[in-house]
């Protein structure tokens, strides 16, 4: 009776000293999530470089780099070498950049995702991305860097599967990736970023 109790005893012990590890992790991820989201909403301004490859599901790979321009509230350009461009103005999205090419409202589902993947990822709203596109969510720390990646909870027909965010270790991003629907992957690496300065407003305009 006594080994029986000895043993009943341990294993509550272990069930509580568990639920403390979850809940301690937990705990953390939300630290993490809020923290991010706080230091990216004090930034009013990001400009820098832009480097992306798409891993086509066809097998190919395509590469571009230029510049990327953020400004608040919702105010997004990237405008690559290759003359392609990508600009996010109010309920706007100019997308002439790979297939597609024209002037895009949010009714649109496909670039109203890319829209949000975009502004979210550069505004650290990583919950609310999930919360909107209904994602599953985790964050983690890496060597110099905190990832975040959302998976999608349904199977998605025609949008996005899988995103991860990557952020520096002062919490600002620092390189976001997509799968879409149909196994295209795309990456993105920002570097020589600068921070709250004036930037021109006619790189957020198209015609």
């Amino acid at each position: 009776m006594k080994r029986i109790t000895l043993i009943l005893l341990c294993l509550i012990s272990l069930s509580a000293w568990a639920q403390d590890e979850i809940d301690s992790v937990a705990l953390r991820q939300k630290w993490l999530l809020d923290t991010i989201a706080f230091t990216n909403r004090q930034i009013k301004t990001t400009e820098g470089q832009i480097s992306e490859v798409q891993q086509l599901h066809s097998g190919k790979i395509k590469k571009c780099s230029g510049n990327v321009y953020y400004s608040v509230p919702n105010l997004l350009s990237m405008h690559f070498t290759n003359n392609d461009k990508i600009i996010l103005s109010g309920d706007k999205i100019y997308f002439d950049h790979g297939m597609f090419h024209g002037t895009y409202s949010n009714r649109h589902k496909l670039m109203r995702g890319i829209k949000s993947i975009l502004l979210y990822a550069f505004q650290g709203k990583c919950q609310q991305l999930a919360d909107e596109c209904d994602f599953n969510l985790s964050v983690k720390e890496e060597k110099n860097e905190y990832v975040v990646t959302l998976i999608s909870k349904k199977k998605v027909l025609l949008g996005f599967n899988h995103i991860v965010l990557h952020y520096s270790t002062n919490f600002k991003l620092k390189k976001f990736e997509y799968t879409a629907s149909n196994g295209d992957h795309s990456i993105y690496n920002l570097t020589n970023l600068k921070y709250d300065q004036k930037i021109n407003q006619d790189v957020f305009k198209f015609d």
